[in-house]
């Protein structure tokens, strides 16, 4: 049996990978959901975000496993943010499982944070 502190570590570092590879909003799948679509088309920019983003990138914006977006307009436009979510970029898997309607509205959001 192995000891427990490697046990420790050996379950950290297959946590890690997996939440690599899960990708920051989830399994990358399209993920199905309970809400309408009228209420998915319904919501707004932050909540799209907490929805999908918060969990790398922090509730904030302030980083975390992801870098941080609190002034990420003054970086990137708005065009270059729906590519890497489209795309990916580094680390960050493309975001699929999200609309091309809810990126264009989390771009926006994001591109005027400066």
């Amino acid at each position: 049996m192995m000891p427990s502190k490697q046990r420790m570590i050996l379950l950290a570092g297959v946590s890690a990978i997996a939440l690599v590879v899960s990708g920051c909003g989830g399994n990358g799948a399209k993920q199905e959901s309970t809400q309408s679509k009228e209420a998915q088309a319904n919501l707004t920019a932050d909540k799209i975000y907490a929805n999908n983003c918060a969990s790398c990138h922090g509730g904030n914006l302030q980083g975390g496993f992801g870098p941080s977006l609190e002034k990420i307009g003054a970086k990137l436009k708005k065009e270059q943010i729906v590519e890497i979510m489209q795309k990916g970029k580094g680390n960050m898997p493309s975001q699929g499982h999200i609309s091309s309607q809810d990126q264009e509205k989390l771009a926006a959001w994001l591109a005027e944070k400066k």
